[in-house]
C-alpha cells in the first residue's frame, strides 16, 4: 500500500454515505462461508453487512454500506502449476490488469507486496481506481487489496474493496479512517481465513 498511497491524490470525488458504527461482540460480528463451503471468513463488527449480487464464478460477496466497504471471494483459475501463493498473486494481478484495460478504468497498477499474517510471508496485491467526481465532494478512489489461500490445487483470491476519501482540510492525503476502515476489514480476513 505504501507505493499505492501517493498515486491516490486521486483526480475526483464521490459522496459515499456516513460511517455510523453498527454494534457487535467483540471483533467479529459473523462468519461467512463461500458458495462451496471450503473457505469461511471473519467480517469485522462495526459495519453492516449484507449480502450482495456477486458475477457468475463468485464464490461469495458481501458488502456494507460505510465506505462503502465490499468483500469478495473468487477462484483464481489461471494460475500456473503447481500452485504456489505467489504464482496465484501474479497471475490475478495480471488477470486485474488486463480487465482493466480492456475496459478503459484509469487506476494505479496492481502490485504483489509482502505481507506477514501470522509469522507467514503471504503476498498482497493492491491497487487504486479513481472515482468520478459527484458535485462537491471530496476526492477519493476505490482502494483493493487482496491476499491468497489454497484449497487443495485451487487458487483462491479474497479482496477488500473500499471508498478511500482525500482528507477534508488536505485533499492531496487519504483520510486515515477510510484507511483504517480497509485495512481493519483485510487484517481481518487475511488472518482469520479458514479453509477446509
Amino acid at each position: 500500500m505504501r507505493h499505492t498511497l501517493p498515486l491516490l491524490l486521486l483526480l475526483f470525488g464521490c459522496s459515499p454515505p456516513k460511517d455510523t458504527f453498527v454494534g457487535g461482540v467483540g471483533e467479529i460480528a459473523r462468519w461467512e462461508e463461500t458458495s462451496d463451503g471450503h473457505v469461511r471468513i471473519p467480517l469485522v463488527a462495526g459495519l453492516a453487512w449484507d449480502p450482495a449480487q456477486a458475477a457468475p464464478g463468485t464464490l461469495l460477496k458481501v458488502a456494507a454500506r460505510e465506505g462503502p466497504t465490499v468483500v469478495i471471494v473468487t477462484d483464481v483459475p489461471d494460475a500456473p502449476s503447481p500452485r504456489a501463493l505467489g504464482t496465484c498473486a501474479g497471475a490475478h494481478a495480471s488477470r486485474i490488469a488486463v480487465a482493466a484495460s480492456k475496459g478503459g478504468i484509469a487506476m494505479t497498477a496492481p502490485t504483489v507486496d509482502d505481507d506477514v499474517r501470522k509469522g507467514k510471508h503471504v503476498p498482497r496485491v493492491h491497487y487504486a481506481v479513481a472515482l468520478d467526481a459527484k458535485d462537491a465532494a471530496r476526492p477519493a478512489s476505490l482502494m483493493s487489496s487482496w491476499t491468497y489461500v489454497l484449497v487443495g490445487d485451487r487458487c483462491v483470491a479474497l479482496g477488500v474493496s473500499a471508498v478511500v476519501r482525500s482528507k477534508v482540510d488536505d485533499t492531496g492525503s487519504p483520510d486515515p479512517e477510510d484507511l483504517h476502515r480497509l485495512e481493519r476489514v483485510f487484517s481481518a480476513i487475511a488472518e482469520g481465513v479458514e479453509t477446509k
